[in-house]
């Protein structure tokens, strides 16, 4: 490490023992997987909204099937209240606290049928 990197990141929370001893014990593979999760956290993130920019590289292959799967079944018809907790929970996780606005719907349509939409 160079001088005024060591000089920079003196007094930071990744500069102790422990997490030193903890990078020498990960493999290549672990080292690069956080590598990218934290590069995700600077990149993805945009802390002044709170939202995550492209969640695309931290969700899980199986959530993201569970996602399309949600979405489509919204767009076919689904109202928010039939949905489970937990899928109403990962929407938000995925796309935040008003994921069902993107769909036409508001709050109180989560526990009831307030927005009713017409077929075309």
């Amino acid at each position: 490490m160079k001088k005024n990197q060591q000089e920079k990141n003196s007094g930071s929370l990744w500069d102790n023992d422990m997490v030193k001893n903890a990078s020498k014990a990960m493999s290549a593979a672990d080292l690069n997987k956080y590598a990218k999760l934290g590069e995700s956290f600077y990149k993805d993130v945009d802390y002044e909204t709170s939202t995550i920019i492209d969640k695309t590289n931290i969700v899980p292959p199986f959530m993201k099937n569970a996602v399309k799967y949600i979405e489509e079944s919204l767009k076919s018809g689904l109202h928010p209240c039939m949905m489970t907790n937990e899928e109403k929970e990962l929407m938000k996780n995925i796309y935040g606290i008003k994921w069902y606005e993107n769909y036409g719907y508001v709050e109180g349509d989560l526990s009831d049928f307030v927005t009713l939409k017409k077929e075309e």
